[in-house]
């Protein structure tokens, strides 16, 4: 079974002192394309207006900080993708205090579909980036980039069953075919939506807790604050079987 997990606009920024390793295309999944991407974004950071260069990042003015770092991303230093991202979700999993062995449990299966370096391995070495995930031109935002890894993720996740914790932007940018398991979370009977990635960073922590390796498996465990509902099964037009478990909030 793997794991697919949304990335996060918060990041954490590595410390110098800390780590020095910087990153290594050769490692990432589709390493050409994620190469083409990269000097696409370095381009646009070069030669884009004010104006574009804040809808890449998603925001209202350019932090010269954040600008420096990004047009550095190459010789950056890197953290492990896990540890790399933060906001909700990934407060919510609380990775750093976890056991060893759900540790490990999480580095082998966990796959983060990042917005500029494609379906990253929880392990794999990161550098600080920003990257909204609205943004669109001929060349750069993730539909563009996952239409382009298609092929290379079809073949890595051709034999695994998935349970998909991504929001519906990564859905629908890249659709694992198989058996994919995926939680809809409901509160006072109305489906969330924004606050659903919260949730999902809490059925991460407890499926590495439990050590649950198995898509069958997760219909019957309990899991903190999360009662189970109701389950669908669809079958889509290339023989993929999707399951979805709606849990309704208890707390």
């Amino acid at each position: 079974m793997k794991i697919f997990f949304s990335p996060s606009e918060g990041k954490h920024k590595p410390r110098h002192q800390d780590l020095a390793q910087r990153l290594q295309l050769e490692s990432l999944m589709g390493h050409q394309i994620i190469k083409e991407s990269l000097e696409a974004y370095l381009e646009l950071l070069k030669k884009g207006d004010d104006c574009e260069i804040c809808k890449l990042f998603g925001s209202k003015k350019i932090d010269l900080d954040t600008l420096e770092l990004c047009t550095k991303i190459l010789d950056s230093e890197c953290m492990q993708a896990l540890r790399l991202y933060s906001g909700v979700a990934y407060d919510a999993l609380d990775f750093e205090s976890l056991d060893s062995n759900s540790q490990e449990f999480l580095y082998q299966r966990t796959y983060i579909f990042s917005n500029l370096f494609g379906a990253v391995n929880a392990r794999n070495m990161l550098p600080f980036y920003k990257f909204n995930q609205n943004y669109k031109n001929k060349n750069l935002g993730i539909s563009i980039l996952y239409a382009r890894l298609k092929e290379v993720l079809d073949e890595e996740f051709k034999k695994e069953d998935v349970l998909d914790l991504r929001a519906e932007v990564y859905i629908k940018s890249y659709e694992s075919k198989g058996r994919v398991l995926r939680p809809i979370f409901f509160k006072n009977g109305k489906k969330l939506s924004h606050f659903a990635k919260y949730y999902r960073g809490v059925m991460l922590r407890s499926i590495a807790e439990a050590g649950i390796d198995d898509l069958d498996c997760i219909e019957g465990m309990a899991i903190k604050d999360l009662r189970l509902i109701d389950k669908c099964i669809k079958k889509s037009k290339d023989a993929s079987e999707i399951i979805e478990l709606y849990y309704e909030i208890s707390s």
